[in-house]
Order: C-alpha cells, then sequence, then structure tokens
C-alpha cells in the first residue's frame, strides 16, 4: 500500500514536469535570432543620433544573458543570420513587434520575409528578440537636471522634473515554427539603466522570461 502510495504522489510530480517540457520545448532546441538593439544618443544639442557602439554592446549582453539564463535548463541556440543587412526580414520584425504591442494575439501571422528563413532551421521553437531605448551624453544630461530643477524652483516643487539617464526596452517572441502558437509574448522596461551593464541585461532578461520559464 505504501509502495502504491509512492508512486502515486511520484506521479504527481513527474506528469506536470513533462507537460511543461512539451509545452515549452525543454526537450527541443530553440533557436534565436541574433538580437536587434537601436539605441540613441541624445547629444548636448538634444539631437538624437544613432548609437551603433551601444547597440553592438547591447547586443553582446543579451547574447550573454541568453546563455546564462537558459543554462543546464534548455539547448538554446544563435541562428546564424545577420538580419541588420535584410531589410525586407527587418521589416517584417519591426511590423511583428509593432503589432504585438498593442494586440494580444496566440498565434503567430504570416512573415513573408522572415518565414523563409524559420524554414532553414530544424527545430520548432523560435526567438525573436528587439532591445531598443536612448543613453545621454554627460553634458546633456547635466543640462536637463539644472533644469529639472531650475522648475522645480520656479513651481516651488509642485512640480519635479528628471530626466531618465538611459533606457533599456526589451521585447521578446518565442513562438512554436510548425503551430504558429505563441508561447511567450513578453516585454520588459528599465530607467535609468545600463544598456551594456550585464547586471541590468540579465535582470531585464530574467523579467522578461520568468513567467515562461520560472527560473
Amino acid at each position: 500500500m505504501k509502495k502504491l502510495f509512492s508512486i502515486i504522489i511520484l506521479g504527481l510530480f513527474i506528469l506536470p514536469i513533462n507537460s511543461q517540457t512539451r509545452i515549452f520545448g525543454f526537450a527541443d532546441t530553440i533557436y534565436y535570432i541574433k538580437p536587434i538593439s537601436y539605441y540613441f544618443l541624445i547629444s548636448s544639442n538634444k539631437e538624437f543620433k544613432p548609437d551603433s557602439s551601444m547597440s553592438n554592446r547591447n547586443v553582446k549582453c543579451l547574447n550573454e544573458g541568453y546563455k546564462s539564463f537558459f543554462s543546464n535548463r534548455i539547448n538554446v541556440k544563435e541562428l546564424e543570420y545577420d538580419l541588420i543587412t535584410d531589410t525586407c526580414a527587418l521589416s517584417d520584425l519591426r511590423n511583428m513587434f509593432n503589432y504585438t504591442s498593442w494586440k494580444s494575439i496566440e498565434v503567430m501571422p504570416p512573415l513573408f520575409c522572415l518565414d523563409s528563413i524559420f524554414n532553414q532551421v530544424n527545430s520548432n521553437y523560435i526567438l525573436l528578440s528587439l532591445s531598443s531605448g536612448f543613453t545621454r551624453t554627460k553634458e546633456n544630461y547635466r543640462s536637463s537636471m539644472a533644469k529639472g530643477f531650475f522648475i522645480s524652483a520656479l513651481t516651488l516643487g509642485s512640480y519635479v522634473s528628471v530626466p531618465y539617464e538611459s533606457t533599456i526596452d526589451l521585447r521578446v517572441v518565442l513562438f512554436n515554427k510548425q503551430t504558429r502558437q505563441i508561447i511567450l509574448s513578453n516585454n520588459c522596461k528599465m530607467v535609468d539603466c545600463d544598456p551594456d551593464g550585464q547586471k541590468d541585461i540579465d535582470d531585464q532578461i530574467r523579467k522578461v522570461f520568468k513567467p515562461a520559464f520560472g527560473k
């Protein structure tokens, strides 16, 4: 009787694990296309300029963060494809994230150029991610802070304007290529964080993936 009771209890623990394995692909490989990062630098004359150096560092941190988060949990491999050079696929990616940012969907819509890339992958699971934000020059940040204090003094503290030093915005979609079912569609926004600070990026990755993977 005790053996039967033990088997039943063990089964109650094993069944949810197996179910989660099938749903989230723990026994399969997730391929992710190299993250896309767009960062802009706000200069002292308040011009917005593409910050390619920050974008490149952010991509490296995201890659390291993905490897760290999924280590010993799942097979995650980078798909060797440079979306930056593919304007059509990049347009698909932008449109898809813009669409999912205001509409909740369960099935991935057709992605004409991206689908041809996905068809080259011998796996059911595809992860797409887009990171964006801005950074400030020291001159711009100091002048914005001074302006904020000045306005606060004029309004006797009723209005306080404190500028963000930088911001990180990460959006991800994980879906099943065969069924088009979206497994995870999530985003995270962090302000006053360093876009190339590994700890800040790791914190953001945990916030994005924890609801689905519970790590």
